[in-house]
């Protein structure tokens, strides 16, 4: 009996001590959050090159780009961001959005419009130009652009040549 006693003197206790702290819980959805810089929330694809990289180390599958349209299926991303990371062009961010329930199935799917007619060459030569000044080996780049080609059975022959052949003129500078 007394053991009785002392455990709801304890419990009373807690209560009394929490009753004049602030709550830790907020009134969602009348206030909300803002989420840390960090956070990786809904996708956002802007500048788009279709080069590909994000389908290859998304682990879930769940990016595709089919013709003009880049495709996330948020029903199977795990918002790891090795999209985002990736993205040689950094067009892919996991932004602060986090209300992303739905009741139709249809909605989980995001669809981005990629840019038409988008210069490959000068992207080409802005990155060698950028890697120049930084002195970075653009060998290397051009290296692992040419194997992860050919694992994904794209032909970029051309871009790498030419890749090549601008970092063979900056070295002649």
């Amino acid at each position: 009996m007394l053991k009785g006693i002392k455990y709801t003197l304890l419990s009373m206790f807690t209560v009394f001590k929490h009753l004049f702290k602030k709550p830790v819980t907020l009134e969602y959805p009348e206030k909300r959050i803002t989420p840390p810089e960090q956070f990786r929330g809904k996708p956002v694809v802007e500048g788009c090159i279709k080069c590909g990289t994000c389908i290859k180390v998304c682990p879930s599958g769940a990016i595709k780009i089919e013709g003009d349209e880049f495709k996330i299926d948020l029903n199977k991303c795990i918002f790891c961001g090795n999209c985002q990371y990736y993205c040689p062009k950094k067009a892919i961010k996991l932004g602060g959005e986090y209300e992303l329930a739905t009741e139709d199935i249809n909605g989980l799917e995001l669809t981005y419009s990629t840019e038409e007619g988008v210069n490959v060459t000068s992207s080409v030569e802005q990155t060698t130009r950028l890697a120049q000044e930084e002195g970075v080996n653009v060998t290397s780049s051009v290296e692992q652009t040419t194997r992860l080609a050919q694992e994904g059975d794209v032909n970029v022959t051309s871009s790498v040549e030419q890749t090549t052949r601008l970092a063979q003129e900056g070295e002649g500078e």
